[in-house]
């Protein structure tokens, strides 16, 4: 029975849960809508949620399958368990097979037959693939490809709770991502295996990356900023409060998640963000204070 519990939870390892923080991008359309507590909507959104997750572990399986063996040079991705062994490639094709079947049973609970939110689904399904065949090969569309992932996140989330989503909500999840794709990369450059994990990063130097980092930061301040005073809350008492949070974002996000790259030398931003309490804290400040301009 015992080995039976470590079999599934091996399993369960290998869908990297953890990785459905991204997930919550889903929620962003109908969050900044200020129709959260939409019973219909919020029940839409939730089971998005679990439909993207499934799909994102289908996504991690595929991938590790093509990657097991750059994987097995890593000094952490050697652990993984398809990577160690402890899944096989066939039986990991199985559970990819088993868990992109959960996933659009979950997407036609919240869109039935609606065929925009499920292009949207397997629009990212066959980019991850390319992805993890060609693309991640390629300088720049490497980074291009992973950040287009987070915009199919908020597209498909206000696709299933039809909410129209702002073009600058759109160009601030896009710039955050390029933010974390290229710290990811970044990061990786100064291994010593990089080379021979992550071939791709040869094409980069450090300098060419810091520098797009930064310009990504500011876009993606400068993007929130223009969001926040065409909100329609800007128009309420709290107002001004809405737009000084661009501050918030500026100051303590921005700045603390590159200070947490630079001296921690993590690559995963999913890692960097659930490894620092102090960033944790500001993010949930941050959310709260949205919460409260947004809804009371």
């Amino acid at each position: 029975m015992e080995s039976a519990y470590i079999y599934i939870y091996i399993y369960i390892f290998e869908m990297r849960l953890w990785h459905s923080i991204k997930n919550i991008l889903i929620f962003a359309p109908l969050f900044a809508s200020r129709a959260l507590f939409d019973g219909a909507r919020l029940r839409c959104a939730a089971l998005g949620f679990l439909s993207f997750t499934f799909m994102a572990s289908t996504v991690y399986v595929i991938n590790d399958v093509y990657d097991r063996n750059r994987d097995a040079m890593h000094l952490k991705k050697k652990n993984r368990p398809i990577a160690s062994g402890q899944i096989s490639a066939r039986n990991a094709k199985r559970f990819a097979a088993v868990l992109i079947v959960f996933s659009l049973g979950f997407n036609f609970l919240t869109s039935g037959w609606k065929l925009p939110p499920l292009l949207a689904l397997l629009t990212y399904f066959f980019l991850n693939v390319l992805y993890s065949r060609i693309w991640k090969h390629i300088p720049l569309a490497d980074l291009a490809s992973l950040s287009f992932c987070y915009i199919i996140r908020v597209l498909y989330g206000g696709l299933i709770t039809e909410v129209s989503v702002s073009g600058w909500m759109y160009l601030t999840v896009m710039a955050g991502a390029f933010t974390f794709g290229i710290g990811k990369r970044r990061n990786e450059l100064r291994k010593d295996t990089a080379a021979m994990t992550r071939p791709v990063t040869q094409a980069y130097t450090q300098e060419f990356l810091s520098g797009c980092l930064y310009v990504c930061i500011t876009l993606m301040n400068v993007y929130y900023s223009i969001w926040t005073l065409n909100s329609d809350a800007i128009q309420s008492t709290y107002g001004p409060v809405l737009a000084a949070s661009s501050c918030f974002v500026l100051m303590l996000i921005s700045f603390q998640y590159v200070l947490c790259l630079d001296r921690d030398g993590q690559e995963d931003p999913v890692e960097i963000l659930l490894n620092s309490k102090t960033l944790l804290a500001l993010c949930t400040v941050f959310a709260a204070l949205l919460f409260a301009v947004l809804y009371l």
